[in-house]
């Protein structure tokens, strides 16, 4: 299985894994997983004090492509209503 090349940003690990259509998200690197829980096409990873460690995004390509399609939405919304001189 390929994986793309990790991302980081301060302390938090982004990685694709395209054959999967996975993003994880990793918050805390060396805090042990306690548990998870599956919510929608999420998985939130947690420790013991209930924090996020890692959170993964089942069908990746689909999350991000609904995220993008808002924010373009809500930026053309917001380019009409501003008041121009």
């Amino acid at each position: 299985m390929a994986i793309a090349p990790q991302r980081k940003h301060a302390k938090m690990t982004l990685q694709y894994e395209p054959e999967a259509d996975v993003l994880s998200v990793e918050y805390a690197r060396r805090t042990p997983i306690d548990h998870a829980m599956e919510v929608g096409n999420l998985i939130v990873h947690v420790s013991r004090s209930g924090s996020p460690v890692l959170v993964e995004i089942l069908n990746a390509s689909q999350f991000t492509e609904h995220a993008h399609a808002l924010t373009h939405r809500r930026l053309s919304r917001r380019a009409h209503t501003q008041v121009r001189p």
